[in-house]
């Protein structure tokens, strides 16, 4: 007899009817955050947000820029405590050539610095092209 209603009394802790109203909401809370998390990991990797740049427009915009920052720090043998506005043309021209606005780099650089597997990916792409350019010398 005792076996039964413990059985019973298992039974009913294992339901939801006998939770108060706030448990069963909370539950089903926390499955649509779970569900919603999940769905967010499926991202697929390659896809960037509107208005953030490509992969492909980030490799050509940091190879740009690096050169543009060598030829800037030889210029002035290193000395980094001014900018000129011969620096600041050079990076509005960058700019303008391809075609981004300061706004888009800078969400960008924030977007792949959050994505650091891409981001790697694009240095070493800009490092190999750099390389590349040297050896053509």
């Amino acid at each position: 007899m005792a076996k039964n209603k413990l059985q019973k009394n298992v039974h009913k802790a294992g339901s939801t009817k006998d939770l108060p109203f706030c448990f069963t909401l909370m539950k089903k809370i926390v499955i649509i955050i779970f569900t919603a998390m999940m769905l967010q990991s499926c991202h697929h990797k390659g896809d960037t947000p509107d208005g953030l740049m490509s992969h492909k427009q980030m490799v050509d915009f940091l190879t740009e820029a690096y050169i543009i920052e060598s030829l800037y720090a030889v210029a002035n043998n290193y000395n980094y405590t001014t900018i000129d506005t011969d620096a600041i043309d050079n990076y509005a021209e960058l700019l303008i050539r391809q075609g981004v606005t300061a706004e888009q780099v800078n969400a960008s650089l924030a977007y792949y610095s959050e994505h650091f597997d891409e981001y790697a990916t694009i240095q070493d792409e800009v490092t190999a092209r750099v390389d590349s350019m040297i050896a053509a010398e």
